[in-house]
């Protein structure tokens, strides 16, 4: 009997793509029933589509298909999207404008939770609606589109991308190409091979990339102490790269953010999670310990989202101390609000082989939200 081909690569990644968006889908599910559950206990009415059984049923729905596709090494972050969809259901309720002063009457109100990742299929933005109406003036009293996330800490990473592809998303133009970032995406492989053509004295390069990113079967034929000084002298390449790159990024960015400003800064918005007019609740931090980041309630995350919009935004590129990564500030006017930074990593070069598409010079763009919370 043949022995079971292995999946691709392309296949696992697909995979791993998909659990993570199921997790997000779930947290969604458990937020809706936790909302439901909450306005039950206040005495508030619940819309046909939002009892408290309905939404239980499922949620445990999708919690079942999640634990046949996620390892258990791996349960914790079921548990962790669990606890953010509480701790937003919490925050939301009281996010809830209703009578002001005057005290909130919830038995004459009727409450509507929508999961708009049912009905929308991706066209609209928000994740949840909930709506609260008083039937009896036939008005919509409140109402919280939320779009939302869960995040393990408040330094977000919002891309682990190529050079070239950072840059793709911050202008939002998919043909944005530089051969010069792209010489420099490449470093690391181009280094290994000329390593590899010095110490075993090779004068043909494309017999040279072809044996060195052949895998594991270079280590099998040449042997993990000859991987690991190639190793060594594509990390060195990385590393003597750093300052050029950062250089690169910087003025590019510029002559892209001069273009266009204001979309540069939407985009960077979508790259957060904060694009739309929706409510935005992120859960920040690990199970049982997080915090509510709530666009109704943080006046710093006020202000940066109506500075995008008023076009009072400014990004400002510099390089670090080091010269070795770019600090990244965002400005109201002339006022910080926020800080980023962007960092570089020789990603994929491991113990097992390397092949083309292995070792590309790559960015971490990091976002800290803590000045929100």
């Amino acid at each position: 009997m043949k022995p079971k081909a292995p999946k691709e690569s392309v296949q696992v990644e697909k995979q791993k793509i998909d659990i993570k968006s199921r997790l997000g889908y779930y947290s969604e599910f458990v937020t809706a029933y936790e909302l439901a559950v909450i306005i039950d206990k206040n005495g508030g009415k619940l819309t046909s589509r939002s009892k408290i059984q309905k939404l239980k049923t499922d949620m445990n729905t999708r919690k079942n298909e999640l634990l046949k596709l996620v390892p258990v090494s791996k349960r914790d972050e079921l548990k962790r999207q669990e606890s953010a969809g509480k701790v937003i259901a919490q925050q939301m309720f009281e996010d809830l404008i209703l009578n002001g002063r005057e005290g909130n009457d919830y038995h004459t109100l009727e409450f509507d939770i929508e999961l708009t990742g049912d009905s929308a299929k991706g066209t609209a933005k928000a994740d949840i609606v909930l709506t609260v109406k008083r039937p009896s003036k036939k008005q919509i009293v409140d109402q919280i589109a939320a779009s939302l996330k869960a995040y393990k800490s408040p330094n977000i990473n919002l891309a682990n991308s190529t050079f070239t592809s950072l840059l793709q998303k911050l202008s939002g133009d998919k043909e944005y190409e530089n051969k010069a970032l792209s010489k420099f995406e490449s470093i690391i492989f181009s280094a290994m091979v000329d390593e590899y053509m010095k110490l075993k004295k090779v004068k043909d390069r494309k017999l040279a990339e072809e044996t060195v990113g052949s895998g594991a079967e270079f280590i099998k034929t040449q042997g993990s102490t000859m991987f690991n000084k190639l190793k060594e002298a594509g990390r060195k390449a990385s590393k003597d790269s750093h300052k050029s790159v950062a250089k690169l990024i910087i003025k590019e960015f510029n002559d892209i953010y001069k273009a266009d400003k204001k979309q540069v800064n939407k985009n960077l918005l979508s790259l957060i999670g904060m694009d739309g007019e929706d409510d935005f609740y992120a859960a920040v931090g690990t199970t049982g310990k997080q915090k509510v980041l709530s666009s109704r309630q943080s006046n710093e995350m006020k202000s940066f989202l109506e500075s995008v919009k008023e076009n009072k935004m400014n990004i400002v590129m510099e390089p670090s101390k080091s010269g070795n990564a770019i600090d990244v500030s965002v400005l109201l006017e002339k006022q910080e609000i926020a800080k980023s930074s962007i960092s570089f990593t020789d990603t994929g070069i491991g113990s097992g082989g390397m092949t083309k598409s292995k070792g590309a010079g790559k960015t971490n763009f990091w976002f800290n939200v803590k000045k929100f919370l």
